[in-house]
């Protein structure tokens, strides 16, 4: 990301305002390539600049950063690193990353992000019953589900219980313990049909027959109520597992009413966590657990988290299925604004089933824009060869040898005058990929279900390389990634990289440019900060015979310092004016200041000499050098390219810029 940075930031340093004249028109040409105006007056958006007059002088000085920068990527070009495998790649990835939003129903995931956050608003309580059914099940088999699913709901139409039919009939191994009751969930717990049917059915009714990927259920709505938000709760555990002996759950009782017992005298929740929980993965943090929300925990311990009325709060010990606990809040967030939450929305309905509706969606949209007409009996042929190799993987695109028909040809008549014809090999070969181990198939199913694969593949691969003949904004986008990855490879070749490694070249600049790195007045001082007074004048002693025997400051800090490191410290540098408060506010001459209490401790200065303002040594302000370096590098490198390639403005395009 940092190389489209550094291409794009010089993009939007080149500002243009909205113009009425024609979009189409040639501004310039740089090295044998025509700039339209509008090419120009997009890149210069993307700065935000407000739409207000900009004078001829700041208009010129854009044409001139705009043909510099077309004139580098010319030479990027002629040294084909626009054909490197490396930039291949990657303008790939970033194609691949902006074509996204392009490629699903931008209206139709809208609405099930706004649907999503009216769901999140309610927890919902439901029973279910499920006839399982494998997804490439046999049209017969299917058939046989559905009217079980469907005679169980007539049985309950007719006044059965659901609960009792539930725990007898649902093929949901849990149902057996819970009566097909799932508590409450909200929005993303379940997948997304079941969802929908559990928010659209009314709270005492049962809903039709729906198909999930498990299979058919029915469910029944028990009750809806307020979203309860997320909890953030400290945890103290002692285990007691349901097939424990019976002394071991009466220890754990015992034991987590001990730790009650010290809590209520004032103990800390957090020492007792750690101390005691044997939940020793939160234990180490003091009990603290992750957010949490409805569905997330077993009811009983969801139930006495969210009864919690304050932070701080704590519970008395309650028992579930996993042993014995005690939760304090720590802190609650109701759900949030739609704007607050919309990024986590959209980013759990991208990732989540229902995604596939804005997909489907847009499928739909591209079977009819590029008139979409299958030859439904050539598919079938494919029928016949859907032997037992498919449902072992093991199929292979040769068994179509000979099939050349047509299945669908995808035309674009509007924009890229494009089309593509689709032939029993290419599905051939696209089975052969797609194909995957069935323990109980059917032959047909699975060749329909791969079906739909390869065509929902095909016009989406179709639609995705016709992004740039369709949108002229996606076009502008991706030339703008492209043009940003080769001028950063060129500027690193070119000059920083360069910079950096030209050692002889930086030597002889800096020989050249001594006068502008200049030090300003500087100040050769050592500072010396002791614990007290009197260690001070102990310490100024030492330094004024140091500067008779010429001993150093090692000797000084070793003796003063044998008790205690913090009795004397010293600091010897070369100070500039705003660099040490003391230094600035003592005479720049050479000597020793007066001493001055600073908090407890006492400060004084020995002043070796003031120094006049002198050129940087290379070592002492390579940075600084090195940066000026590349500026001028990139300076005579520019010339060359100028003196290189031709480059010309149409000024009567440039003067209608208002």
């Amino acid at each position: 990301m940092k190389r489209i940075i550094v291409g794009l930031q010089l993009l939007a340093a080149l500002l243009l305002v909205k113009t009425g004249v024609s979009q189409e028109q040639t501004l310039m040409t740089v090295a044998g390539k025509n700039v339209t105006l509008r090419e120009f007056e997009n890149i210069y958006k993307k700065n935000n600049f407000n739409s207000q007059a900009v004078d001829q002088k700041s208009l010129e000085e854009y044409v001139e950063l705009f043909i510099n920068f077309k004139l580098k990527v010319k030479e990027a070009e002629v040294m084909g690193l626009d054909t490197q495998l490396t930039f291949i790649r990657e303008l790939a990835g970033y194609r691949h990353t902006l074509a996204q939003p392009y490629l699903t129903d931008k209206e139709e995931g809208e609405n099930l992000i706004k649907e999503a956050y009216e769901r999140m608003k309610l927890d919902v309580n439901a029973s279910h019953i499920l006839v399982k059914l494998d997804q490439n099940a046999s049209p017969e088999d299917t058939a046989k589900a559905f009217k079980k699913i469907q005679d169980i709901k007539k049985m309950i139409m007719k006044g059965g219980n659901f609960e009792d039919i539930a725990k007898k009939m649902s093929e949901d191994e849990s149902a057996k313990m819970n009566n097909g009751n799932l508590g409450y969930f909200t929005v993303f717990r379940m997948v997304y049909p079941f969802e929908s049917a559990a928010y659209n059915t009314p709270v005492g009714q049962v809903s039709e027959p729906i198909r999930t990927r498990f299979g058919y259920h029915i469910l029944k709505v028990n009750d809806k109520r307020p979203a309860r938000g997320e909890v953030k709760i400290g945890h103290i555990m002692a285990v007691a597992p349901a097939d424990g002996t019976a002394d071991k759950l009466e220890n754990a009782e015992k034991r987590i009413q001990e730790i009650y017992t010290k809590l209520q005298a004032g103990e800390s929740f957090e020492d007792l966590a750690k101390n005691y929980s044997d939940d020793k993965s939160s234990a180490k943090n003091g009990g603290e657990l992750q957010w949490f929300g409805t569905g997330k925990m077993v009811p009983e311990f969801e139930n006495a988290a969210f009864e919690l009325a304050e932070n701080g709060q704590y519970s008395k010990p309650f028992k579930t299925q996993y042993g014995w606990h005690i939760v304090k809040r720590l802190d609650k967030k109701d759900i949030g604004s739609y704007e607050e939450v919309y990024n986590e929305l959209k980013n759990k309905v991208s990732r989540d089933g229902r995604s596939m509706i804005s997909r489907d969606r847009l499928i739909a949209k591209i079977k009819e824009w590029y008139h979409f007409a299958p030859d439904m009996k050539a598919r079938n042929e494919f029928y016949a060869l859907a032997d037992s190799s498919l449902f072992k993987g093991s199929w292979l695109a040769a068994k179509a040898a000979g099939k050349n028909k047509v299945l669908f040809t995808l035309t674009d008549n509007e924009f890229s005058k494009t089309s593509k014809a689709y032939t029993q090999q290419d599905f051939a070969s696209f089975i052969e990929g797609a194909q995957r181990r069935e323990v109980k198939a059917d032959g047909r199913i699975m060749i329909n279900n791969i079906w739909d694969k390869f065509v929902e593949e095909s016009c989406i691969n179709f639609e995705n390389a016709n992004l740039e003949a369709k949108y002229p904004d996606f076009k502008a986008l991706v030339q703008e990634y492209r043009d940003g990855i080769l001028l950063f490879e060129l500027m690193d070749q070119k000059v920083w990289s360069k910079a950096v490694k030209d050692t002889t070249g930086l030597e002889n600049f800096y020989s050249g440019h001594k006068t502008e790195f200049m030090w300003d007045s500087r100040l050769d001082a050592s500072v010396y900060t002791c614990a007290n007074e009197e260690i001070a004048n102990s310490v100024l002693k030492m330094v004024k015979k140091q500067q008779k025997k010429k001993y150093a400051d090692s000797v000084i800090l070793e003796e003063i310092n044998k008790d205690s490191q913090l009795n004397v410290k010293i600091e010897h540098s070369k100070f500039l004016k705003g660099d040490n408060e003391l230094i600035d506010g003592i005479a720049w001459s050479p000597g020793y200041s007066p001493m001055k209490k600073v908090g407890e401790q006492t400060v004084f200065v020995l002043v070796h000499q003031k120094m006049d303002p002198q050129p940087k040594e290379l070592s002492e302000a390579r940075g600084l050098i090195t940066a000026k370096y590349q500026n001028f590098l990139e300076e005579e490198w520019l010339k060359e390219l100028r003196n290189k390639y031709s480059y010309s403005v149409d000024q009567q395009v440039l003067k209608l810029i208002k």
